[in-house]
């Protein structure tokens, strides 16, 4: 297939796979939220350094090493067609999703944090994702051309986005990702861990309790 084709290429989304990756999603994001607690989210509004530190490298760092990314693979040998330059301009800018919070907790890292960087990265994408894709867009000469000719508008691409999330398509993916995220953090607030037992201090008493009896 050549570079050309790939602007003809056409996604047909299946019902039948998104109401797979629903129940998976759900399936996910019921465990992860199994172990979250509210005193989790309050310790990271206490300390707020690392979830802004994660937004600013979510919407300035990636989508700018991205566009550096896409200049360097414009020339020899590559010549990077413009619309997969574009495609990677709009995945760089779009924010984090579910399965980063899945990775986070495998990796026994701050899963709060990571939530919370999703959840707002997200209301922050209606605004910074088509503001990004527009300036980045525009900053390379090959996609700047793809931008003027359907003339895109960052106001107007971002009500589609947040038209987009409450589609058909989309809002159930979210529900069932948001639902199972509430369910599985309540049933841990309602039913925590149980504690490890103790049992030296019992068999130690147990053993003191010999001894004195072996004495007398």
């Amino acid at each position: 297939m050549g570079a050309e084709a790939i602007d003809s290429i056409s996604l047909n989304f299946n019902p039948a796979s998104l109401r797979l990756l629903e129940a998976i999603l759900a399936l996910v994001m019921f465990g992860v939220a199994l172990d979250l607690r509210l005193s989790a989210f309050k310790r990271v509004l206490q300390a707020p350094l690392a979830p802004l530190i994660g937004l600013v490298a979510q919407f300035v760092v990636l989508p700018a090493a991205t566009f550096g990314l896409t200049m360097l693979l414009r020339g020899e040998p590559f010549h990077l067609h413009p619309s997969i330059a574009l495609g990677m301009i709009l995945v760089a800018a779009c924010p984090g999703g579910n399965i980063s919070n899945f990775i986070t907790h495998l990796a026994k890292g701050n899963t709060a944090v990571s939530v919370s960087m999703t959840a707002i990265s997200t209301a922050l994408a209606v605004i910074f994702t088509p503001l990004n894709i527009s300036f980045w867009g525009h900053l390379n000469p090959d996609t700047n051309a793809i931008l003027t000719r359907v003339a895109l508008d960052p106001v107007g691409v971002g009500c589609v986005i947040a038209w987009g999330c409450g589609s058909r398509h989309v809002a159930p993916v979210g529900r069932c990702a948001q639902a199972p995220r509430d369910a599985g953090a309540s049933r841990g607030r309602a039913h925590p861990r149980p504690a490890r037992a103790n049992t030296e201090g019992p068999t130690t008493s147990r053993r003191v309790d010999r001894r004195r009896r072996h004495r007398h």
